[in-house]
C-alpha cells in the first residue's frame, strides 16, 4: 500500500532508533513508524504547529522542547513529506476491543494483561483504564493503551505480535486511517516532499533515493 509520513528531519530510511526522538506522544498506538493514507495530514506532523493548510505559529503542543533537529536532519521552517510503500497487512484494528481480536492476537493481548497484574509501579491504574475502555472509545484505543502500558511495564507485546506475522496496527480517525508498522526495515521510501508555511514544493521521485531532490527545496 502507499502511505505518507511527516517529520521535520530530513532521512534516507527509516531507522527505530530514531522513533519518539521529536514527537512526545509518539507510540500511543504501538510502537513503530506512524503513517496515514493522507497526504495533508502527514504534513502536521512535518512541522510543528502546522494545520491542515496553513502553517500557523503554536506552542510546541506535543513536541519535544527543540522539535527542529540540529545539524543538516532538519531546516527551520521546513518540514518534509514521505511517500511510502509499505505492507498491506496483516494490521491489528485498534478500533475494536482486545477480547474482539481473532486468534493470534487474542492470547497475545491476554499475556499482556496478565503480565501488567504481575508487575509494574502503576499496575492498578494501568488495569482500570484498560477496564474502561469501552467506555472511552471516542478518547482512546485498549489496544493502544495495552500495547504502551506493556511497554513501559518492561513486558512489550510487538515483537510477539510481528513473530505471530501482524504488520503493525491501524485506527480510524477523523475520516483518515492511520498505520503503525512494526519493522522500520519492511518501508520503502518512494519519494519525499519539502513542507513550508503551509505549501507543499514539487514531490520528485529518485532510484536510487537520493538528496539530490534538495534542489527544489532550498
Amino acid at each position: 500500500m502507499i502511505a505518507f509520513h511527516g517529520s521535520p528531519c530530513l532521512f534516507q530510511h527509516f531507522d527505530a532508533g530514531k522513533i519518539g526522538s521529536q514527537w512526545r506522544y509518539g507510540g500511543s498506538e504501538g510502537f513503530g513508524i506512524y503513517l496515514v493514507d493522507d497526504r495533508e495530514v502527514a504534513a502536521r506532523y512535518a512541522l510543528p504547529g502546522a494545520s491542515m493548510h496553513v502553517a500557523v505559529p503554536q506552542p510546541w503542543y506535543g513536541w519535544h522542547q527543540n522539535p527542529t533537529p540540529n545539524g543538516k536532519e532538519g531546516t527551520r521552517g521546513q518540514g518534509y513529506v514521505y511517500k511510502v510503500e509499505a505492507p498491506d497487512g496483516p494490521f491489528l484494528d485498534n478500533d475494536v476491543l482486545c477480547s474482539e481480536h481473532p486468534q493470534p492476537a487474542r492470547s497475545i493481548f491476554e499475556k499482556g494483561f496478565s503480565a501488567l497484574k504481575g508487575r509494574g509501579p502503576t499496575r492498578g491504574y494501568w488495569l482500570h483504564v484498560l477496564a474502561d475502555a469501552p467506555n472511552n472509545r471516542a478518547y482512546y484505543s485498549q489496544v493502544g493503551k495495552l500495547l504502551s502500558y506493556c511497554r513501559k511495564n518492561g513486558t512489550p507485546l510487538e515483537p510477539m505480535l510481528a513473530a505471530a506475522g501482524y504488520v503493525g496496527c491501524k485506527k480510524r480517525d477523523r475520516g483518515t486511517n492511520e498505520f503503525v508498522c512494526f519493522d522500520p526495515g519492511a518501508l520503502r521510501i518512494l519519494s519525499v516532499s519539502a513542507f513550508r508555511e503551509g505549501e507543499f514544493l514539487p514531490m520528485k521521485a529518485h532510484k536510487p533515493f537520493q538528496h539530490a531532490w534538495l534542489e527544489v527545496a532550498a
